[in-house]
């Protein structure tokens, strides 16, 4: 009875174990992130945002795609490049990000000094 009781806690940790492994392994990191415009009137290309997404970090290759945050990616996302809304971030596995979001439209401009405008969306 002991020893069966045993060997059940030994695979069952054997199988956590083996879990957190493919978990963590190199299969399952960001490789590519692909961003889709849900609306088909922007003014920026795909690949200008990709690149703006690349050079902000805020979506790392290589990381795991299971321990990734997607709250705090997407509040950097918007914070980073103001001129689009992110509706959400999907995990396509076993290595892809895709970014789905909409460019902001511009509501008001309001000019603050001689140069420079406050744009309102």
């Amino acid at each position: 009875m002991k020893s069966r009781l045993r060997n059940i806690i030994l695979i069952s940790i054997a199988c956590v174990l083996l879990l957190v492994i493919i978990l963590c392994s190199t299969v399952f990191t960001v490789k590519n992130i692909k961003v889709n415009f849900l609306d088909n009137n922007h003014i920026m290309s795909e690949t200008e945002v990709l690149t703006q997404i690349e050079d902000s970090g805020s979506i790392a290759k290589g990381h795991s795609v299971f321990i990734f945050s997607k709250n705090k990616a997407t509040k950097t996302l918007e914070k980073n490049i103001p001129y689009i809304r992110v509706i959400n971030l999907e995990t396509i596995c076993p290595d892809t990000i895709r970014v789905n979001c909409v460019e902001r439209k511009d509501c008001y401009a309001i000019k603050v000094g001689n140069v420079s405008y406050l744009v309102v969306d």
